[in-house]
């Protein structure tokens, strides 16, 4: 079992889903008692998140980290450090570093070995849209077109969003039920927290 993954890409549904792969992995390997952590790279020093890593745990069978923003890791003693933890981890623990590009430092991508490596593409609206289809499929729901396009057009095409919004508006109608554009406009659109872009929209209107 790999005890380093490098997840790129900007699609955060499709990494949610391989990150509970990865822990389903390590509950099988070493048992249910785990401790979970979650850090970024631009704020946090990779010599801080090896330590969690190397440090034995007192109350768990094993830890999972998430390293975010793993593109930050530039400097050359930051590289250096996280190259030697890569290249010898700790035995019970599982290290997962993230990114919304595609890559990071050569050097690190070369101390996982390319079978670490997985890249989530952003969704293309087709994709996109025949997810939601699925989903509501899935839920005996079905959605009209004009409602389809508003949904992709206010959430966006990451799944991970895209799920939430659709678990949202499957809580309110029973199976069978159509969602329209107006379902979309009530309980999407007219919910959406406002910022300074679109109060500035809504003044130059």
């Amino acid at each position: 079992m790999l005890h380093s993954h490098l997840l790129c890409g900007p699609e955060q549904g499709g990494k949610s889903e391989y990150i509970k792969e990865i822990s389903a992995a390590g509950a099988k390997t070493w048992g249910a008692n785990k401790e979970e952590y979650t850090f970024y790279a631009d704020q946090t020093d990779p010599e801080q998140v090896i330590d969690i890593l190397q440090n034995g745990a007192l109350f768990s069978d094993w830890k999972l980290l998430r390293y975010l923003n793993a593109h930050s890791i530039t400097q050359k003693q930051q590289v250096q450090v996280m190259k030697k933890y890569l290249e010898h981890p700790a035995p019970t623990s599982l290290l997962i570093l993230e990114t919304e590009a595609y890559g990071i430092d050569k050097s690190l991508e070369e101390a996982l070995g390319k079978e670490a490596k997985k890249t989530f593409w952003e969704l293309s609206i087709d994709q996109a849209e025949q997810w939601v289809r699925r989903y509501f499929r899935q839920q005996k729901l079905e959605i009209e077109e004009d409602a389809l396009n508003t949904l992709i057009e206010l959430v966006g095409n990451d799944t991970q969003a895209l799920k939430t919004e659709c678990a949202r508006l499957a809580l309110f109608y029973p199976e069978g039920s159509c969602i329209t554009g107006e379902v979309i406009e009530q309980y999407i659109a007219h919910s959406r927290q406002e910022d300074v872009f679109t109060l500035f929209a809504s003044l130059v209107e």
